[in-house]
């Protein structure tokens, strides 16, 4: 339980400071450095359990941006896990 409690706490400060306007610029700034060594086409994976959806809205913005430069393609990924996700739900 107290690390249930622990994860928390480390995740809601994180996500304190994670916003879509950081997110969709660090991913910019990524896929030009890869687009400048020829890489046409990127997989990102991106944390589904966040409740906004945050960094899966802001590489849907990304993508669209850069259509016609690179293709992005946006891959769904429990980051904190299923079990820990649904363990925090009963919490």
């Amino acid at each position: 339980m107290n690390l249930v409690l622990f994860l928390k706490a480390s995740k809601h400060a994180l996500r304190k400071r994670f916003n879509s306007r950081r997110c969709k610029n660090r991913a910019i700034q990524a896929i030009k450095k890869q687009a400048s060594n020829g890489i046409q086409f990127v997989r990102s994976h991106v944390d589904s359990t966040d409740p906004n959806l945050t960094a899966m809205r802001a590489l849907l913005e990304v993508r669209e941006e850069l259509k016609g430069t690179i293709e992005l393609q946006i891959c769904a990924f429990p980051l904190e896990g299923v079990y820990l996700f649904q363990m925090e739900q009963h919490c």
